[in-house]
């Protein structure tokens, strides 16, 4: 029997814009288990627990986040995490500029963090740049085709690279590949915020699409 921290799933996803979104699926090892760098195993207990205090604050409070988090990457700038977090911090405190920015520097210290790289195109997304997506994550959107030498993958990593994906498709009007993503995601975390978060994008894409067509639609009855 599967222990109950760590499971394996059949993680299928949807890409856009391949073989018109055609079915694309993946075999990998899904785990509940924190997934933790050389970086953060040589910190000590006390350290550990201050970095999960700043999680805790992120979620609670990110303005007053942001000053301990800078505080935190110049004592551990080797840290991934916290460029991280830093970036998610602005972006909750409404400033989009700033995230980008501390987003773009994150990408360039840390190439191969898959966080860093989900939350640099979830910033260009929200600057309107959802074509640049492709500068970073490659067709098949496959976690082994950009992950070549991992086969396990923690769930949060999971959902947020489908989230991510669910957000692109729908940009590139790709609406069934983006409700295909939401499908992965409700089955492999049920409850998870990022389900809400896209049917909410894919709700809003729709709206659009029906005001775009009965607007065609009046145009033409009105032409002479």
């Amino acid at each position: 029997m599967a222990s109950r921290s760590k499971k394996k799933a059949m993680a299928r996803g949807q890409t856009n814009g391949l073989e018109a979104g055609q079915p694309i699926s993946e075999r990998i090892q899904i785990s509940l288990d924190p997934i933790y760098d050389d970086a953060y195993l040589r910190l000590t207990k006390e350290q550990k627990i201050e970095m999960a205090d700043l999680v805790a604050m992120l979620s609670s409070n990110p303005t007053a986040a942001v000053p301990l988090i800078e505080a935190a990457i110049r004592r551990y700038p080797e840290l991934k995490q916290l460029w991280n977090y830093l970036s998610m911090a602005y972006f909750a405190c409404g400033k989009p500029e700033r995230a980008f920015q501390v987003a773009i520097e994150t990408n360039k210290l840390f190439p191969d963090y898959l966080f860093g790289k989900i939350n640099y195109c979830n910033a260009l997304m929200s600057l309107d740049q959802h074509e640049r997506v492709l500068e970073v994550f490659q067709k098949p959107f496959l976690l082994t085709v950009q992950e070549p030498t991992r086969k396990v993958f923690h769930l949060s990593e999971v959902v947020a690279f489908l989230s991510l994906i669910a957000r692109y498709s729908i940009r590139e009007g790709q609406v069934p590949a983006a409700k295909y993503c939401l499908k992965a995601i409700e089955k492999l975390a049920p409850g998870h915020s990022a389900i809400a978060e896209v049917k909410r994008e894919i709700d809003n894409a729709a709206i659009i699409y029906t005001y775009t067509v009965m607007k065609k639609a009046g145009e033409r009855f009105e032409a002479p």
